[in-house]
């Protein structure tokens, strides 16, 4: 895969990442690697190929999928990763029932996929999740079921986070204390906050 298109290879984007973002130092925040470029793209030439990759799989939102998919390298044109992307982004992202589960995931993902690429045992691991939990996260997701879809997902990653010891006990804003407005695509939030734990309806 090429990276010449995303903000992974723009000089401007720093290489120490928080929670899976990376500083712009021309936009002066904090955005995702996994971007598009943007007009003030300078490519990074000093950066290599695989330094990209990190990068961009590190700040991809499908944290988990993608690092699985890439220890395996079926990264690319992947069909797996565009049905659950699209799952995420058009269904789940516009449902307030699972905005706790969605922020406690872009607080864990990175770091259970930090993990994983870092395992000495990633092969194996990545390859077991793939057939027990992505494939059927997939099929799920083809026949509609949603719910069904979200609870294998979520045994994946509670599985996972256990194997990497990951604290799955977040502290997330309280979803009815969001104002949302659709004005110029802002959110007002109020200062309410409520523990959450990722927990699968089956265990």
């Amino acid at each position: 895969m090429a990276y010449e298109s995303y903000c992974a290879a723009c000089t401007y984007l720093n290489e120490n990442q928080h929670y899976g973002n990376y500083y712009c130092t021309t936009k002066g925040e904090w955005i995702k690697a996994s971007d598009p470029k943007c007009y003030n793209f300078c490519e990074a030439y000093g950066r290599s190929n695989s330094g990209r990759e990190n990068m961009y799989n590190y700040s991809s939102r499908y944290y988990i999928t993608t690092a699985i998919l890439s220890v395996m390298k079926a990264l690319d044109n992947n069909y797996q990763i565009k049905v659950i992307g699209d799952f995420i982004e058009n269904i789940l992202r516009k449902d307030m029932q699972y905005f706790p589960l969605l922020v406690a995931y872009e607080i864990i993902g990175p770091q259970i996929a930090k993990s994983l690429k870092e395992d000495k045992d990633k092969i194996r691991v990545a390859t077991t999740m793939y057939y027990l939990y992505i494939k059927p996260t997939v099929l799920a997701i083809e026949n509609n079921e949603t719910e069904k879809a979200v609870n294998i997902y979520k045994k994946m990653t509670l599985e996972l986070a256990k194997r990497y010891k990951v604290n799955t006990n977040i502290v997330l804003p309280n979803p009815e204390s969001l104002n949302l407005s659709n004005q110029e695509n802002k959110c007002s939030r109020k200062r309410s906050y409520t523990k959450s734990t990722i927990k699968c309806v089956t265990c």
